[in-house]
């Protein structure tokens, strides 16, 4: 009984946090590329086409894989319906970052960075690095045997006395063949205060994040 009520205490708080966090600011202008090459920067060359004879480090925005690059799997974006994603061939170059915003911040408040990546192509899995700031949140290195299947990534970061802060996604693969990727939904939300932070430590900021994303479909 008291197993019971310990998982019925615990969803009925998940199921109140997860409304709150749904209904957040996102922070990053232009998240899920909806408005094509715009609110972001990157290190890397925009491209309409990956076709040069130096094709590294060049990123597109795109409803389509294939339209960008002809070798690459056909595949859309994350977002259920016909919307863009990022897409990019890694730098042969460390550190360049493919993306990056910087964003307002309020101090001492705890946020939550995460998006979605899948490699585009079969050959040399990215290793995509986020960061807020000059603090990595975590590494996700997307599989390359299914082409076009998004995996979540997240992780925290707290603002202390900052008041804005730049986030980036970083590939740290260096090779020149293969290591393709595309990025969607990108989100940088406030996480709100209480009981939030009992909730991430008892199941982590992965699933808060996954049952985010299920409260917004």
């Amino acid at each position: 009984m008291k197993s019971i009520f310990h998982s019925f205490t615990l969803t009925a708080c998940l199921l109140a946090t997860v409304g709150a966090t749904a209904h957040a600011q996102n922070l990053i202008t232009n998240a899920d590329f909806s408005g094509g090459n715009t609110g972001f920067t990157s290190d890397y060359e925009f491209v309409l086409t990956n076709i040069s004879t130096t094709p590294t480090a060049e990123y597109g925005v795109v409803l389509l894989s294939n339209t960008w690059n002809i070798n690459f799997p056909a595949f859309g974006d994350n977002t259920p319906g016909i919307s863009n994603m990022l897409i990019a061939n890694g730098s042969a170059v460390a550190g360049q970052a493919f993306w990056s915003q910087t964003v307002a911040v309020t101090q001492n408040t705890t946020y939550v960075f995460s998006g979605f990546a899948t490699s585009a192509f079969t050959q040399s899995a990215p290793v995509i690095e986020y960061f807020a700031g000059t603090t990595s949140l975590g590494i996700i290195t997307p599989s390359t045997a299914t082409p076009g299947t998004f995996e979540f990534f997240t992780g925290t970061w707290n603002s202390g006395t900052n008041t804005s802060v730049e986030l980036r996604l970083v590939d740290n693969n260096l090779a020149e063949n293969g290591n393709d990727l595309a990025v969607d939904d990108l989100s940088f939300v406030a996480v709100p205060e209480g009981s939030t932070a009992a909730l991430l430590a008892l199941v982590g900021v992965p699933m808060l994040g996954f049952l985010r994303r299920r409260a917004t479909k």
